[in-house]
């Protein structure tokens, strides 16, 4: 995957935990996939509107969000 390598923040749209992905609504409204993966222990319990932090990558289906950061709690 290529990064763009830089700090993006973005809204949660949607988290499902037992799915285990979810969308961030990202700059201009664009809709970014996530997976459970990328979230720290921590902050697993995501809700919408939550505020995050995160890289922007790209992939074999488009757009993913690594490495997010909860910036803070709804």
């Amino acid at each position: 995957m290529k990064s763009n390598r830089k700090d993006i923040q973005g809204i949660v749209k949607w988290y499902n935990i037992k799915q285990g992905y979810g969308f961030i609504e990202g700059k201009n409204g664009k809709d970014i996939f996530f997976h459970k993966s990328q979230i720290p222990f921590w902050s697993i319990f995501l809700n919408k509107g939550d505020k995050v932090e995160y890289i922007e990558e790209n992939s074999r289906r488009g757009l993913i969000a690594t490495n997010l950061k909860l910036l803070n709690k709804q």
